[in-house]
């Protein structure tokens, strides 16, 4: 009976056959489904990230809209600041070319600082475009400036001539309008008129010409703002050395000293650090060469003058009101150096050929008008021109 193994085995082979190549098949079709779904998983994720991808792009979609319109507004303000520049310009020209009766400049009563920087500069620039004379122009200031407008006309009117200290000192404090910003004259406020109708008495004329300084604030306020190019003020601007006249007035001073003038304000804080520092640099000065401090004895501003009287080797000069600019000019002019707080007559010196040393503690406020001053100094071959923020030594201490 050997038929009957080999049948076995034969069955065996046949059923191991077909349950392998079942199983085989069966992987086959796991394997597939596998990749099937890996497949699909990579669709949905390729789909997803497509999704993403459409949501974000829309999403930004309007930024480049955004940053057109900005521009545009940009461009518009831009425009508008431009189109203002032109319109007060018309205004000076009519001034300038308005007949040819006597042109009253001023009355100036704002900061000292802009007179220097920006106010006389500005001058040069009207006369010299408009081909002005001498002879036709009168300047109205206070302090004793006729020196600063030499070059401009020597016909000078002193304000504290015409009206009284106490007059002029109140007209922070009661002619204060939304047309005076801080001291800026932004438009002619009472007290200018009533001073013009006294050049005018003063003169002998019944019309004048008045090139006020709200013309040169309204022409330059946007430069300030950051909205016009620092090319449109040297445009309207021509800075010039400065030559004052020595006299016999303080012939009591030392042969050699420092001139100094420290003030509160916005450049310098009225705080005891500040105050301390500026103490321990004015003795280290007294120590070397004898101290002039500049004080003005009657305040018409914010202003606060630091005291440094008690310290050996300092002199404090307490100036009256009347021609207190003029003198304080001189003596600055006589001086070996100048040490004063950032602006104001720390603006003059470099003009004057004075080494000067500017302090400040906050340049918030300062940033335009030092590159305006350091352009002038390099125009003007003039290098002696330097600056000290507090803010380093209270960082030290």
């Amino acid at each position: 009976m050997p038929l009957l193994p080999n049948l076995r085995l034969i069955f065996t082979n046949v059923a191991k056959s077909c349950v392998n190549r079942t199983t085989k098949r069966f992987r086959h079709i796991l394997h597939e489904l596998r990749k099937k779904r890996k497949r699909i998983r990579s669709i949905r994720l390729a789909i997803r990230n497509i999704l993403f991808q459409f949501a974000r792009r829309t999403s930004r979609a309007y930024k480049p809209f955004v940053r057109g319109w900005r521009r545009t507004v940009r461009n518009h303000q831009q425009s508008s600041h431009r189109r203002n520049a032109r319109r007060v310009e018309r205004k000076i020209k009519r001034v300038a070319k308005m007949g040819s009766s006597t042109m009253v400049v001023g009355p100036w009563m704002s900061e000292v600082g802009y007179e220097i920087l920006y106010w006389i500069p500005f001058l040069r620039w009207m006369k010299d475009r408009y081909n002005l004379t001498s002879e036709e122009m009168v300047v109205v200031s206070r302090g004793g400036v006729s020196e600063w407008y030499s070059d401009i006309t020597p016909t000078y009117l002193e304000i504290l001539d015409l009206v009284d200290g106490k007059t002029f000192k109140n007209r922070y404090a009661s002619d204060v309008s939304d047309k005076v910003v801080g001291q800026k004259q932004l438009a002619m406020s009472a007290l200018d008129h009533h001073i013009i109708r006294l050049v005018k008495e003063r003169l002998g004329v019944s019309s004048v010409r008045i090139c006020h300084p709200s013309l040169m604030y309204q022409l330059f306020r946007q430069f300030w703002f950051g909205n016009l190019s620092f090319d449109f003020l040297m445009q309207h601007v021509r800075f010039a050395r400065q030559r004052v006249v020595l006299s016999s007035v303080y012939e009591e001073l030392p042969p050699e000293y420092v001139a100094v003038k420290f003030y509160a304000g916005q450049a310098l804080p009225e705080a005891q650090w500040c105050e301390d520092i500026l103490r321990s640099l004015v003795t280290r000065i007294a120590s070397k060469l004898p101290v002039v401090v500049l004080e003005t004895g009657f305040s018409v501003d914010e202003h606060r003058d630091f005291d440094f009287s008690d310290i050996p080797g300092v002199r404090v000069l307490r100036l009256p009101l009347e021609g207190n600019l003029g003198v304080q000019t001189e003596i600055i002019c006589r001086s070996q150096a100048f040490v004063s707080t950032c602006g104001g007559l720390a603006w003059l010196a470099p003009m004057l050929g004075i080494e000067t040393v500017a302090v400040f503690a906050d340049d918030r406020f300062l940033k335009s008008h030092l590159f305006v001053a350091r352009h002038a100094y390099r125009l003007l071959e003039s290098d002696r021109f330097k600056t000290v923020d507090l803010r380093a030594f209270e960082r030290l201490r």
